[in-house]
């Protein structure tokens, strides 16, 4: 299915990230943890990194209308200068949640619970957290970055994910350039 890439003094071959079909969980730890509830908040995990996007999702998020929190789930990479602009562009919202990173139980909760998973990043396609999110089901929003052909082949997506996210305010999809 995958063919050689390059080709120098040996042979390099492409081979995907995977994840393995998850069990869903309740809402438990991250409710107690967190306050959190089932199918209200927006999910971004990651690197809190520049090309993540993370500061322009929370632009957009405060132009939203809505009673859905901002779970922003991850720590920072190399250095914390970013990820401290992003803490001061939340301006100690009680609407946006920041997490640290995460693993285990409560990971496996914020997936399972989240109403929709968002990855406004510049950089990165498919990264393994939209891998996992997509295996929890969960109704994904990504950047307009080309994807690999086999996951262009794969329908991710149903109709009332579709459904789902066109309830989210207009303006959101205006902010991350989607339309």
């Amino acid at each position: 299915m995958f063919k050689t890439i390059l080709k120098k003094s040996r042979d390099t071959v492409f081979i995907p990230n995977g994840v393995e079909r998850p069990v869903i969980k309740n809402d438990n730890e991250i409710n107690k943890k967190y306050g959190l509830k089932k199918n209200g908040y927006i999910l971004f995990l990651g690197r809190i990194v520049p090309e993540k996007q993370v500061k322009l999702l929370i632009e957009a998020y405060k132009n939203l209308e809505t009673d859905k929190k901002l779970v922003i789930a991850g720590g920072a990479s190399h250095t914390s200068d970013y990820f401290n602009e992003v803490k001061e562009c939340a301006n100690g919202r009680d609407d946006i949640i920041f997490t640290d990173f995460v693993q285990g139980e409560v990971l496996e909760e914020l997936y399972s619970n989240a109403y929709i998973y968002v990855l406004p990043s510049d950089l990165e396609g498919m990264p393994l957290s939209l891998l996992e999110a997509m295996s929890y089901s969960n109704c994904c929003l990504t950047s307009d970055i080309a994807v690999p052909k086999f996951a262009r082949k794969m329908q991710f997506i149903s109709k009332k994910a579709i459904k789902k996210i066109w309830k989210i305010n207009y303006a959101f999809f205006l902010k991350m350039k989607i339309l």
